[in-house]
């Protein structure tokens, strides 16, 4: 499956390893623009904006997320955990 990335002033590729124990913070640079997320490995990836993970979105085994960050948000930290032990995999666009 085709995915899409916004176009943005700079770019990175980020892999962060992800445990199914405990939320693992992803802290950007500066604030970004749109990111697309997801895990290398079989299983599900979860996104929250909470370092408690309280309310997250399940990116379900196969799939990534593209999102276009809220530009008036002033925390730049996402948190991620997998169902399994994995790498994230995310290209970030900046603004």
């Amino acid at each position: 499956m085709a995915q899409a990335v916004n176009a943005g002033f700079s770019s990175e590729i980020v892999n962060l390893a992800v445990t199914s124990g405990g939320w693992t913070a992803l802290s950007l640079p500066s604030r970004p623009n749109n990111m697309l997320i997801r895990l290398r490995e079989s299983g599900d990836l979860m996104v929250s904006l909470d370092a408690a993970g309280a309310t997250f979105l399940t990116i379900p085994d196969g799939n990534s997320l593209t999102y276009d960050w809220n530009a008036g948000k002033t925390d730049n930290i996402i948190y991620l955990k997998g169902t399994v032990s994995g790498n994230a995999e995310i290209i970030v666009t900046y603004e």
